[in-house]
């Protein structure tokens, strides 16, 4: 049994894009609150879920003005209904390099929550209704 399997995460991380794109249906963004590591203090950040995927995405500020451009609107509130895709890219930060989310238009001949891969479409105790 995988780790993943055993210890689910509660947000989806780039990894679980296995190197695909996937086209997903905003549902909604909402703050939240989380602590970064078991040491650090809760901090607030706002999270991006989709229909069709059971975990949310937190977003950065480079994620989130990605998908201001792709949408057309730096208001959050006017996302719910609106088609992105989302990939992964390799990035510096801090002096790593670290796998992170990306934005784009969708394809002309995409399809929302078509092959969405298994990390980010798998239940878990952090189930939100109506994702």
């Amino acid at each position: 049994m995988q780790l993943n399997e055993i210890f689910p995460k509660r947000y989806a991380s780039a990894e679980e894009l296995q190197g695909k794109e996937v086209t997903l249906t905003i549902a909604r963004v909402v703050p939240e609150k989380m602590r970064p590591n078991q040491k650090s203090p809760e901090v607030q950040k706002h999270v991006v879920y989709f229909r069709e995927a059971r975990k949310g995405v937190v977003m950065g500020k480079s994620l989130a003005y990605q998908m201001a451009d792709v949408l057309g609107s730096e208001e959050t509130n006017d996302w719910a209904g609106k088609v992105v895709t989302l990939s992964s890219v390799t990035m510096d930060v801090a002096g790593r390099k670290v796998l992170t989310f990306q934005a784009k238009r969708p394809a002309a001949t995409a399809v929302a929550g078509h092959q969405v891969p298994k990390g980010l479409s798998d239940d878990d105790e952090h189930e939100h209704e109506g994702v």
